[in-house]
């Protein structure tokens, strides 16, 4: 006796998603990006300033829609040092591997890491002055605190297995896409 299975549903594509679970071939939302860990993985003890994120949206002037991103403006009583190693320890074993890093104007440094070719998680550290100045953010620190944004960004993946952009180019968060 032979047994014959046949499949029902729509085509694969329509409903694929990545080894990270996030959907290919459709704009990234804030929520599906918000629903990963990364995106709230917060130094130990750090204080919430601001929740942050955006969808992925087409941008007009360029090629490539600007990123959907999800995180946080955070204090925390660490150093820089102790910042960026706390997030290589905790991203590494994920897959994530450091690439160039992209920063706001208002940060004073930053480290990116990467899984997927399309999935980022970035943490930069603010200058206060300027974050107030650029985008009226104030955030009550303790002398010594760091104030830092962390977020988990990424854009939709093609059919065809191309990210966009290329893991060459890198992420770029620009301050407009800071949503509040």
């Amino acid at each position: 006796m032979a047994i014959v299975l046949t499949a029902c549903g729509t085509s694969a594509s329509a409903h694929s998603v990545d080894a990270f679970g996030l959907p290919i071939g459709q704009p990234l939302t804030r929520a599906e990006l918000a629903a990963h860990s990364e995106s709230h993985l917060f130094y130990p003890g750090s204080k919430l300033v601001r929740w942050v994120g955006s969808n992925q949206i087409p941008n007009p002037h360029e090629t490539e829609p600007n990123p959907a991103y999800a995180g946080a403006i955070l204090t925390a009583s660490a150093t820089a040092g102790q910042l960026y190693a706390f997030y290589e320890k905790e991203l590494r074993p994920g897959g994530f591997y450091a690439v160039n890093d992209y920063r706001l104007s208002s940060q004073v440094s930053g480290r990116t890491w990467e899984v997927d070719q399309r999935v980022q998680v970035q943490v930069g550290i603010f200058n206060p002055v300027l974050l107030k100045q650029d985008e009226n953010i104030t955030a009550v620190t303790q002398p010594g605190d760091l104030l830092y944004q962390v977020v988990l960004v990424g854009y939709s993946k093609h059919p065809s297995g191309d990210a966009t952009p290329s893991s060459s180019t890198g992420l770029i968060l620009p301050r407009s896409l800071i949503r509040f």
